[in-house]
């Protein structure tokens, strides 16, 4: 059975808060579309409110080096995250076999870790962007005073099994090596769904002691407030409706007036399609034929 993290929290009324460190490819506003993301702001911005100092360590940019990252970083100082990112001016400073197979993010990621320090270090499993430091940590090397954290979103072998597609890259194996090593290796593992701990169990990874059933935090709007004006502009371009509910009774009258439309009946065309068996019953009778014909010619032979 998993707990949930508000069943190890201390108090800590008058304490200092730790310093943390989210490490994420994904984030809202430099990255537009992710539940990674998603779920990273609303982290990050759950424990900024809280007190605890945040510093969000976004490696997206490398691969996305046109986001207006000096913008965002203004945004997000204004609810109390530090943003940074690396750079493609930091990955051209790595070379040779760890760049070639993919793992030059997670050389980086270690990199800025050894030279900031932090009392918790957040990582998301995909393709192991903090096994390095993990590993690190498991050899005793380094981050003796550092809780490092997992969490337990979409593995690679989970994604490619769930879309049924197999892997076209020798790095799936890489990736999956280091996601693996990454849950073994952490002081704490987390995931949204008991599903996924236990489909992860499943297929052979390790789960520290500390492993935890956590829902995801749904981030506010206020990184990104809606833009109501062109939501009105769309929905009347497509000669449709544009509706804004602020509360309960709000809500409830908009679901009024849609159930109070006009209903157009649909006719459905339908197929039906017919698997033949009369095969088998007809198999059955040649099956009896032979049999006749075969005791015909035995001691029950029929006489004349």
């Amino acid at each position: 059975m998993y707990r949930q993290f508000p069943d190890a929290i201390p108090d800590l009324a008058g304490a200092s808060r730790p310093k943390v460190c989210i490490v994420t490819s994904e984030i809202v506003g430099p990255f537009k579309n992710g539940g990674i993301g998603t779920s990273m702001t609303g982290l990050a911005e759950t424990l900024a409110a809280a007190g605890f100092p945040v510093t969000v360590l976004y490696t997206g940019a490398i691969w996305n080096p046109d986001a207006a990252m000096d913008e965002w970083r203004r945004r997000y100082k204004r609810i109390g995250i530090d943003l940074v990112w690396l750079t493609l001016n930091d990955m051209a400073r790595v070379a040779g076999p760890i760049k070639d197979c993919g793992f030059g993010v997670p050389f980086l990621v270690y990199e800025y870790l050894r030279d900031n320090r932090f009392d918790i270090v957040h990582f998301n499993d995909c393709m192991g962007e903090g096994f390095y430091c993990l590993a690190m940590k498991r050899l005793g090397a380094a981050f003796h005073d550092s809780l490092l954290a997992v969490a337990l979103h979409s593995p690679s072998q989970w994604v490619y099994e769930l879309n049924r597609f197999l892997p076209d890259s020798p790095l799936f194996a890489a990736f999956n090596y280091a996601e693996r090593l990454s849950t073994r290796c952490a002081d704490l593992v987390w995931g949204p769904s008991r599903y996924l701990l236990d489909w992860s169990k499943a297929k052979g990874f390790v789960h520290p002691a500390a492993t935890y059933v956590q829902q995801y935090v749904i981030p506010t709007m206020t990184l990104q407030p809606a833009n109501y004006t062109v939501l009105g502009d769309m929905a009347r371009l497509a000669h449709g409706r544009f509706y804004r509910a602020t509360n309960r009774r709000e809500l409830q009258n908009i679901y009024n007036e849609i159930d109070r439309l006009e209903k157009t009946e649909i006719k459905l065309r339908r197929y039906t399609t017919f698997t033949p068996l009369f095969q088998w019953p007809l198999l059955g009778a040649f099956a009896l034929l032979a049999l006749e014909l075969i005791l015909s010619n035995t001691r029950y032979r029929r006489a004349p």
